[in-house]
């Protein structure tokens, strides 16, 4: 679901794991740190460090791609 209600109203809420691991579906917990916001004209920037992990808490792995990485969402 894409739009104002996306986020379901949750105060705080910026962004799902799946947002920030599009490449990895099998992420479902993620951990975010870091957070740097940045504006550029009318336009805010959030750039992060991010974890991904599946069910168990084991960081995700998949064909030697690693979910861990710097994120960027606007």
């Amino acid at each position: 679901m894409h739009g104002p209600d996306r986020l379901g109203g949750v105060e705080g809420l910026v962004l799902y794991v799946a947002d920030a691991f599009p490449a990895f579906p099998q992420v479902i917990y993620g951990g975010v740190a870091d957070p740097d916001l940045v504006r550029v004209g009318s336009t805010w920037h959030l750039f992060f460090s991010s974890a991904g992990t599946d069910g168990t808490g084991a960081v995700v792995i998949d064909g030697g791609a690693i979910a861990y990485g710097i994120g960027h969402a606007t």
